[in-house]
């Protein structure tokens, strides 16, 4: 509000509005901005509080754009969520994700994952698309832990070696087959996420 933000005021211990509706279960996760924008009809943004921790909601889809992915190295410190300390093995592998990363940890691996989303780097997502429509039309049930493994893989080829790859296709590709090898996961996705995070973070 000192800066010239519209706000939606806060009262303790929840915070605005949608807290409150939040945590006494009158909406849920997804849906707990849909009443408190419609009291900014006018606003590109505005201040809300969670709990103590004073914060922004962006309506603006240009705005949002310029935030993501235009000017996006100003905005590196993002909310996440905390699972620091966490032993649970999912939780560890999650605070890599680049919307958990901080600072320069955040700036250098958003260097190397950024040529993923250029629209030459794109092929691996027409072919996982081609893949769902063929398993659609045949009524195939998919197993997601191997479908986004294959997925990942061919990703981190296309962009990090410029090696067009389908692994849906050709499961034995050379490029796929060496990478489990060398994690020492031959024949398991997951592990090879597991090592490709942990040499990029």
């Amino acid at each position: 509000k000192a800066n010239g933000f519209p706000e939606a005021p806060g009262t303790f211990p929840f915070g605005s509005e949608h807290m409150w509706d939040l945590m006494m279960r009158k909406s849920s996760f997804l849906s707990q901005f849909d009443d408190l924008v419609k009291k900014f009809p006018d606003e590109k943004c505005f201040g809300i509080y969670n709990f103590r921790q004073r914060d922004i909601v962006v309506k603006d889809l240009e705005l949002a754009k310029k935030i993501l992915i235009k000017d996006a190295d100003h905005f590196i410190d993002i909310p996440g969520l905390d699972v620091d300390g966490s032993k649970i093995e999912g939780d560890r592998i999650f605070n890599y994700f680049l919307t958990q990363l901080k600072g320069e940890q955040w700036k250098r691996v958003q260097s190397l994952v950024s040529p993923v989303f250029m629209s030459g780097k794109l092929k691996c997502a027409e072919n996982l698309d081609e893949m769902f429509a063929a398993a659609a039309d045949k009524g195939v049930i998919l197993e997601a832990q191997e479908v986004f493994g294959k997925y990942s893989v061919d990703a981190i080829a296309t962009s990090g070696f410029g090696i067009e790859s389908n692994s849906f296709k050709d499961p034995n590709n050379v490029f796929r087959k060496t990478a489990m090898k060398m994690v020492g996961a031959e024949g398991s996705t997951l592990d090879v996420l597991k090592g490709v995070l942990v040499y990029v973070c």
